[in-house]
This record gives C-alpha cells, sequence and structure tokens, in this order.
C-alpha cells in the first residue's frame, strides 16, 4: 500500500477504533496520547497531555500545533472553531485527489478535537522552485535550441540563462500566475495558462531565443502538461482555488519516504469566528 492508498484508509474509520498497529506507525508517543486522551472531552485537558508528550511548534486562534515527528504534527483545537477546520480539513476530498501535491490527513477525532497532518514547511526558496519546476526549463532549452539553427550563438545565450538565475525562476512563474488571472467564461484553467505562457514566450524571447509563433504554441502546450504546473492547474479548475493562494509563499515541502516533496500550502484555510468550545 502505498503513501496515498495508506492516508485515504485511515479516514475510512474512527478514532475510536484505531488499531494498535495504526498507533504504532507514529510512535510511542503518539500511541501514549491516543490512550491518555480517548476518552477526554476537555480540550484543556487534551493540550496538557499534548504538552507532556510533544513539542509545540505553532499556534493560531483556533488550533495549536505539535511535531509528532520529522513527519507529522499533531493539531488541536482550542474551541469549536478549531474543532471545525480539523474536521473540514481531514475530510476535504481535495486533500485525498489531489495527495501528491497537498498535506495528507491522518487519523482525527470523531469530534475534531485533534487530527494528524503531514509536517508541511514552508519557505521554499526560488532554486528550490527551480528544480520543482525544472521540466518547464527542459521545454524551453528544447524549442530554443529548435528556434536556433540558423543562429548558434542566439541558442549559446540562451543555454547560459537556461542554468535558472533566481530571479528568472521566480519572474517567470509570477508571470504565469498573473497573465493566467482573466479567464473567458468556460475556459479552462489549463487554456488560460496556455495562452498566458504562449504570452510571456512573445513578450520575453520573441526577439532572441524563441521568434517562431507556431514553437511559442507548441511549447506552452508542453508546459502546461508538466508537472506539478498540470496537477495545480487542474486543482484550480475542480476546487476553484484563488490563483493568489498559488504563490510562493504558498509552497513548500513535506518528507515523505526520507525524501522531500513539494506541496502547497495553506490553500483551503477556513475563515471562522472564534466561539468558546464547551465539552
Amino acid at each position: 500500500m502505498d503513501i496515498y492508498e495508506t492516508f485515504h484508509a485511515w479516514k475510512q474509520f474512527l478514532t475510536e477504533n484505531l488499531s494498535s498497529q495504526e498507533q504504532h506507525h507514529f510512535g510511542e508517543k503518539f500511541q501514549k496520547f491516543y490512550e491518555q486522551t480517548k476518552k477526554l472531552t476537555d480540550a484543556k485537558q487534551i493540550r496538557q497531555v499534548a504538552e507532556q508528550l510533544f513539542t509545540q511548534i505553532g499556534a493560531g486562534s483556533f488550533r495549536v500545533v505539535y511535531a509528532i515527528d520529522e513527519e507529522y504534527v499533531l493539531k488541536i483545537a482550542f474551541n469549536a472553531d478549531g474543532c471545525r477546520m480539523n474536521l473540514e480539513e481531514s475530510n476535504n476530498p481535495m486533500q485525498t485527489r489531489y495527495a501528491d501535491i497537498l498535506p495528507q490527513y491522518g487519523p482525527t477525532d470523531p469530534n475534531g478535537r485533534w487530527t494528524v497532518v503531514e509536517r508541511a514547511l514552508p519557505g521554499y526558496n526560488e532554486m528550490q522552485i527551480a528544480k520543482a519546476f525544472h521540466e518547464i526549463y527542459v521545454i524551453l532549452n528544447k524549442y530554443c535550441k529548435k528556434s536556433s539553427n540558423q543562429n548558434p550563438n542566439t541558442y549559446d545565450a540562451y543555454k547560459k540563462s537556461i542554468h535558472l538565475p533566481k530571479a528568472d525562476v521566480v519572474n517567470f512563474y509570477y508571470d504565469m500566475l498573473n497573465f493566467s488571472h482573466e479567464r473567458a467564461a468556460g475556459e479552462s484553467m489549463v487554456q488560460s495558462m496556455q495562452e498566458a505562457i504562449e504570452g510571456i514566450l512573445e513578450f520575453t524571447m520573441r526577439e532572441t531565443f524563441i521568434p517562431s509563433e507556431y514553437i511559442r504554441k507548441q511549447a506552452a502546450a508542453e508546459i502546461v502538461k508538466t508537472y506539478p504546473l498540470r496537477r495545480i492547474l487542474q486543482l484550480v479548475d475542480e476546487f476553484n482555488v484563488d490563483m493568489y493562494d498559488l504563490s510562493i509563499r504558498n509552497m513548500g515541502w513535506v518528507r515523505r519516504e526520507g525524501k522531500h516533496v513539494f506541496v502547497l500550502i495553506d490553500i483551503n484555510k477556513i475563515q471562522t469566528k472564534s466561539r468558546p468550545w464547551s465539552s
């Protein structure tokens, strides 16, 4: 069973039926937390147990976050809004359908008092973004070479820039977002982004690197199929995600099977007003 199937399976059972094997997956401390809190209903008491076992790494108006280990965190609700956020996020079909680019939720208290989620770390720097979207630049490299058959010097110049100066990586990504914000009625995000990329290539590379309109269209058509851009565009279309939520500040990584994996973070935050949580 791979990681995505495992997360999906975890969401099928209620927490009171959590098996010892499933508890063990998150370590001995989580097993203790589960055993000591499964009959508790008071938020303060649940947090007190967590304080004894885990290190707090964050807190907001509705929840406090503890590190279980390098891969998972425990979110404990302060109030009813925090409970609702835990339940809605952990049961959001977006998390399951886009498990490859979103942090995944594990066991969750039936009443939302706590939930386990992958530990997503923000702060993706520009070179990490260049690596995540490297396929885009492989395509630009290929089509630039096609366009430069009559002028080898042009290709040599582009080869130097294909190593992706930090600013160029960030600017190209933001250009894609900005050019694709306005869509015609009924137009998919893929269509909009493809047109945006054609515009970017025409505006920035017409005179030097990719002068042919035909080749620009070919390049754009391939770029929208690259990973993770293709999955991001599908996510936007299916769940009407705000394009501004796709900015670089909302990029991060999780640790899966010992490797750092690119994910989008905080794209489905729930706007709520705090209410007291009484047990």
